[in-house]
């Protein structure tokens, strides 16, 4: 195992997955991945009204960093504590994921799913984990928008619509 971070620009949404299948910290080839902060982020009403800045404060999943990469194999869900840090402005901006090598918490890949949420200002999802006590609801919001898609696209399941 790698013991050093990595740092990837996101420009496109594989920019991330393919980041960590070469630092080779998975076996096998990682099918997805994105950044996610734990919460779901507010509407713009919600927002304007002051209502979301409380369900943003609410405490987060206390086993998992409150910003972190969820990484999908065939085989295995991993998370890894992450920052991300925007360099420039607008547009022009760059986004840069700061990724630590050490796993903090994975799941077989059967056991996670991933599940779009209600909108707010970015793009919100849950992420739903089966145990021996029922499933677990994380709910996450996207720091990097275009990482999302192929990692709900990998992870989304039938199952677990109501």
């Amino acid at each position: 195992m790698a013991s050093e971070t990595i740092r990837p620009l996101v420009r496109e949404g594989d920019d991330l997955a393919r980041a960590i299948e070469e630092a080779g910290w998975l076996p096998g080839e990682v099918k997805a991945a994105a950044i996610f902060r734990q919460g779901h982020s507010p509407s713009m009403l919600a927002s304007v009204v002051g209502i979301g800045l409380i369900a943003m404060l609410r405490k987060p999943a206390g086993d998992l960093p409150r910003t972190f990469v969820l990484a999908a194999t065939a085989g295995r869900v991993s998370v890894f504590k992450a920052r991300g840090v925007s360099h420039g402005e607008g547009s022009d901006a760059d986004y840069y994921v700061t990724i630590w090598p050490d796993e903090v918490a994975g799941w077989a890949r059967e056991l996670v799913h991933l599940e779009r949420a209600k909108k707010g200002i970015q793009v919100n999802a849950t992420i739903l984990v089966e145990g021996e006590s029922g499933a677990r609801a994380i709910p996450v919001t996207s720091q990097a928008d275009e990482t999302v898609e192929a990692l709900l696209a990998e992870l989304q399941t039938d199952r677990w619509r109501t």
